[in-house]
């Protein structure tokens, strides 16, 4: 694909408010790509919340690269953001316990995959998944 044909793709998508993923070689590296997203994940999160009309919600990351997924979440007014870390270790049960004691039914995991499913099962078993509570999984899909 050419630099012109790219730039006139990436231009589509974003004309129509596409996601779209486009590779680069690396400068000074042979071989090598680059992933870059279109538009940035955490501008996409922030556009599906508010779609949703979440505004408290609570934010549980696993990484500081998380953390960098979620930042326009945490820099918008329009949403009222308690940010959590996973802990370490197997169990989240307090820190489970801890979001369903403050009353947030809108909980966005930016947390590894692999950790999906036990997060899952323990907020079940805390009375953490009831119809009334509402889960954003950003990590489905291996990067």
């Amino acid at each position: 694909m050419t630099d012109q044909s790219l730039l006139s793709a990436v231009k589509s998508g974003r004309s129509r408010h596409y996601p779209t993923l486009h590779t680069s070689p690396l400068p000074g590296v042979q071989h090598a790509t680059t992933p870059r997203y279109t538009p940035l994940p955490s501008q996409a999160y922030r556009s599906v919340l508010q779609a949703l009309g979440w505004q408290d919600l609570v934010v549980v990351c696993d990484s500081s690269e998380g953390l960098l997924r979620v930042k326009e979440l945490l820099k918008d007014d329009a949403f009222r953001v308690t940010l959590r870390d996973l802990p370490r270790g197997l169990d989240y049960r307090e820190l489970l316990k801890a979001i369903k004691l403050s009353g947030i039914v809108h909980i966005l995991l930016e947390v590894h995959r692999s950790k999906i499913h036990s997060l899952l099962k323990q907020a079940q078993q805390i009375g953490l998944m009831t119809a009334y509570h509402h889960y954003f999984i950003t990590s489905l899909v291996s990067t």
